[in-house]
């Protein structure tokens, strides 16, 4: 916080980013090269005294005692403003997790949400919450980007700041962030419908009467859910959780998918945005 300008600071003040907080106790010594702390003595509202072994009664700036603390709710509803998201955020996970509403981006409508980078038991609770949302999108706080199994941008690669305007997010390059994650329906490539693919046990290769697919672990982990749930009378997942059950590290299916054969063969669209299928006949193992 002590590189800071003040403009960045009062905007951060203005948009409910921080609140100030009780003054410092201690203040370093900048009159000498020890390295030494000291608390200072009150002489009016600008500046203090310290007492420092080399150079005697040294003043400090009454504003180097100032501090500040992170408002994460404060920040989440400044998003909410920002994107013009009426009604506040919703807190799902406490002082970690806000659902923002739905937003534009990208070409695709997405669920979006600000999440405070934490443990990876944090980052498990946020995906529990987020399950149930299509299409989620995180704008991450913190100094890392947090690692999640949904699209994931850092605040900070979307913010821009003007002395005269103050913060903002700049709606252009969220645009231009999202895109990458936006929904791809595979297309459908001729003959498709008439294959029946026979999958192997361990679901590494798909073969149909003229054709075969090898596909890499990632994909087969992910085919192996699809035939599972199919298993259980579920023809339609959602890539959310087909991603999340097969612990794929991917943002999205095609991103698994995109260098293979399979994508609009035995991977194809489900009847809603956001749902995929096996196109089986029926879910049968080739042993």
């Amino acid at each position: 916080m002590a590189t800071w300008t003040a403009e960045l600071r009062g905007s951060m003040l203005a948009a409910n980013w921080l609140r100030e907080t009780a003054p410092a106790r201690t203040v370093l010594c900048d009159a000498c090269d020890d390295g030494h702390w000291e608390e200072p003595v009150e002489v009016d509202d600008s500046f203090d005294f310290i007492a420092c072994p080399s150079s005697g009664r040294v003043a400090v700036a009454s504003e180097r005692r100032r501090r500040w603390s992170i408002e994460t709710d404060g920040i989440a509803r400044w998003c909410a403003r920002q994107l013009g998201l009426r009604g506040g955020p919703e807190a799902l996970v406490a002082g970690k997790l806000w659902g923002l509403g739905r937003y534009l981006a990208g070409g695709a409508g997405w669920s979006v949400f600000v999440f405070v980078y934490g443990r990876p038991t944090e980052c498990v609770a946020a995906e529990d919450k987020m399950a149930s949302y299509n299409q989620p999108l995180v704008l991450s706080l913190g100094t890392q980007v947090a690692e999640l199994k949904v699209p994931t941008i850092g605040l900070q690669d979307v913010l821009a700041f003007d002395a005269s305007a103050g913060l903002a997010i700049d709606r252009a390059t969220l645009e231009e962030r999202c895109a990458p994650f936006t929904h791809v329906v595979p297309e459908a490539h001729p003959g498709a419908a008439g294959d029946t693919w026979r999958l192997s046990a361990d679901f590494r290769t798909a073969r149909s009467s003229d054709d075969r697919l090898d596909l890499t672990p990632s994909q087969a982990r992910a085919v192996e859910i699809f035939h599972r749930q199919l298993l259980l009378g579920d023809e339609e997942l959602s890539q959310h959780y087909v991603l999340e059950q097969a612990e794929v590290d991917s943002k999205t299916l095609y991103q698994v998918f995109r260098r293979s054969r399979a994508w609009g063969r035995l991977i194809v669209a489900g009847s809603a945005r956001g749902m995929f299928r096996l196109d089986v006949e029926s879910p049968q193992i080739h042993r």
